[in-house]
Formats: structure tokens, sequence, C-alpha cells
């Protein structure tokens, strides 16, 4: 499929609120790990040293497809959009700004540069679906349309719907299921074109407390779909930045884009003073490396997550029963069976206090089948140096040979997230 902007991304879901208790799965009572099975001092203790522990992080890495290094951005707008003006002017501003080099730079990429907007005379439908809006971008590119100009691999054509278009992709529907995407459109000769789609949802769709106004939400997504179009132009038949390092498979459940991993943080969402609008920090391999909030830039604090420490070498089906496994990190429990895991609490300066941890399955995040994992923390708070043992058990075969499971780190509004596999024996 298409990658799209989730309108209630996995992680948050609707109406979190950040607060979670400590979290118990039918099928296993609580388990406190023994000091006498574990290390000396098995719970560590809170540090003064920033990041108490130096865990492996995940990193985005190329699926070897190309990326737009010289990236040339058009604003596209349909006639009576009230928006028009200050889209036009997110687009020319947003590819000189010191955000797009902190979000872009480090994958090669220069600032982009703007082409003229393209104002349309024809009226917006009010339903289109995205095979149609491949042919229509074909149709611009015939010689009659002399304002879009040759067709330039180099450029990402950004179609802002008006309020009252309804786009549909995969089944899913603009504003329901997505509130925004990107892809490519090849044109006969060869030409491979990246477009964004940039619906008008409404507020609250999107975003914390930077996304309070429809021009919010309509940039909050345009940067998170713009950066993704440079760094992936090409998601289906070539793509780029969208995968994880060989240790870190599991986290392209968040979506593998530079945008994705960072979208269901709210804190990730915000307005610098130097741009003037609101937008989303992307995914940072440098950021991560170093331990900071690899969501870059950001206008959060400090920086803090839970780390687990993975046990074994397992094998992850990327799309699920293609048959074609590839090795990373997890865990190995039979079903029926059970396994402690240690979780390394860190940060990057200090913090308000201790975080509360949470455990869920992913697959009931996704489908809302009941979990076939069932966890116990044998602690459900703590902060940089303490170590945290969670217990999780496999209630049942799996279906896909794996379970994948995520803990989440709260502080009052802000959230962070690591994903875990366990391959079922």
């Amino acid at each position: 499929m298409k990658h799209a902007l989730a309108v209630c991304v996995l992680l948050v879901g609707c109406g979190s609120n950040g607060s979670d208790t400590a979290h118990r799965d039918p099928g296993l009572e609580p388990v406190v790990a023994s000091p006498t099975d574990l290390a000396p001092n098995p719970n560590g203790a809170v540090s003064g040293t920033y990041p108490a522990f130096s865990p492996s992080v995940p990193q985005i890495a190329s699926l070897g497809g190309r990326i737009l290094t010289s990236p040339r951005l058009i604003s596209i707008t349909y006639p009576g959009d009230p928006l028009a003006g200050d889209v036009d002017k997110f687009v020319a501003k947003l590819g000189g700004s010191d955000y797009f080099t902190a979000a872009t730079s480090e994958y090669g990429i220069a600032a982009a540069t703007s082409g003229t907007p393209i104002h349309l005379t024809e009226s917006a439908p009010t339903g289109i679906d995205d095979a149609q809006i491949q042919s229509w971008i074909s149709s611009k590119f015939q010689g009659t349309n002399p304002e879009w100009g040759m067709p330039d691999p180099n450029t990402v054509y950004i179609i802002h719907y008006p309020s009252g278009t309804t786009v549909t992709l995969n089944h899913g529907s603009s504003c329901r299921d997505f509130s925004g995407y990107h892809s490519s459109v090849n044109l006969p000769g060869g030409a491979a074109l990246a477009y964004a789609v940039i619906p008008r949802c409404p507020v609250g769709q999107i975003g914390g407390t930077a996304v309070t106004t429809l021009l919010d939400v309509v940039t909050a997504a345009g940067s998170h779909e713009i950066i993704e179009s440079i760094e992936d132009p090409e998601p289906m038949s070539a793509p780029g930045y969208r995968t994880f390092d060989a240790n870190h498979l599991p986290w392209v459940m968040l979506g593998g884009e530079a945008g994705d991993l960072c979208a269901q943080e709210p804190e990730s969402f915000f307005k610098p003073d130097s741009l003037g609008y609101a937008v989303q920090g992307c995914w940072s391999n440098k950021a991560a490396s170093a331990f900071h909030n690899p969501c870059s830039p950001t206008s959060s604090g400090s920086y803090f997550n839970s780390a687990l420490v993975t046990t074994a070498d397992v094998d992850f089906d990327l799309v699920m029963n293609t048959g074609a496994p590839m090795p990373t990190k997890g865990f190995k429990i039979a079903a029926g069976q059970s396994e402690t895991i240690e979780v390394d609490l860190f940060s990057d300066a200090p913090t308000s206090g201790p975080w509360t941890l949470h455990a869920s399955d992913v697959m009931t995040l996704l489908s809302g089948t009941p979990s076939n994992l069932g966890f116990s923390f044998d602690r459900d708070s703590g902060q940089n140096g303490e170590k945290l043992y969670l217990t999780v058990k496999v209630l049942g075969p799996s279906a896909n040979g794996f379970e994948l499971f995520l803990v989440t780190s709260h502080l009052g509004g802000t959230m962070h997230e690591w994903f875990g596999m366990i391959e079922v024996d």
C-alpha cells in the first residue's frame, strides 16, 4: 500500500492521555524477579550519569532506492481554497529552514528549493481515489498544461485538497484512516514523479499542543509527507529510507519511514520560531545514536526511554508469511512458556521524576484481537539508571510464528516506545 500518515496512530491510540497505570494482562500473575536469579543489585539505582545505559538503538536504513538529494517543492491548490496563500508560503519557506536542514541533512539531502505554485482553475472533486490522482497527474504532462512545466523527477508535487474533498486509498478514507500520504507515478517515457496528498482534516486529528488551527494540521501533515517523499520518493517501486538496521527490524511496524516513527509522539509536533508553521520532527539516526530524542528536531525537554535487553537471534518475516524471514534480535519463547526480560531505563538529562511503563501486544493494538501475550512488571516505574523486569508469557501457539510487543514509557504528557519480538518455538 501507499505510505500514509495515520489519523489515530498505533501507539498513542485515540484518547490516550499518557497516564497509564500498571498493566496486567489475563493469563499471567505478577512475577517479581528474584535477586538470587539475577545479577547483583538487580534493579540498579537512580544515576546522575546521563545516559546511565547505552543500549543498541534503532537506525533507519535505505532499501537502495533513490532519494532526492536536491529536492524541489511545488504547492498545488484548488480555486477558492482559503488556505492557498498560507500553504504556498509554507512550502516556499520549508526547504530553506533550519528545521528542514536538521531533519534531512544527515541523509545527504541539500536545502530544498520551491517552484512556482500551481493554482488550478478546475473545481476540486468531492471524492477521488489514488488511482484517479495518478491518472490526473499524468494528464498534466501531455502538453496542454504549460503551468506544470516539464516532468521533473527531483520535484515533489504537493496536492492540497480543500474541505469537502474525500480521498480514498487502499479502502481507507482521508481524515478517518489517514491525514496524508505520498507515492509516485510513472509517466510515459519512464519518469517517476513523487507526489504528496494533503487532505483538509479537522483540528484534533494529529499532533499535540502545537497543532491548534486548520492551517497547523495542514502544515504538520505536509512536513511529514514532504520529508518522506524526499527520503523515499518511490515507496512502492524503488523504496529508499523505509526500513531499519538488522538488529531492529520489528520497528518497521511503525511504518518504516522517518515521519512515521515520530508521528505517534505529540511532542514531535511544534512550531519553530524561524519557520512560523507547525511541523513534525522526523527520525534522526544521529540523535538516536547520541541517546537523544530521535525525533529531530523537537521542542521537547529531556529524552527518556526504556530499552529491552534482547537475548536471542530470531527470524522476522517482514511482510508476514512470505517465506523469506530475516534475522534480527529478540527473544525465543515456546507457546505456554514465559521469559523475564531486563528493561534498562535511561535519559539524556534529569527528568521531573520517574516514568511509568506499560506493555502491549502489537497485534491487539492493530486489530483488536485478544492478546496472545501476558505481561507483568516487577515494578512499573523508574528512572535513569534503574532496571525493571518484564515477564512475558506466550499464552498459545502463534499464527505467524512470532509475536510483537511494545513497551511504552509515559511521563506527564510525553511518551516514548520500544519494540520487541518473540519467535515462538
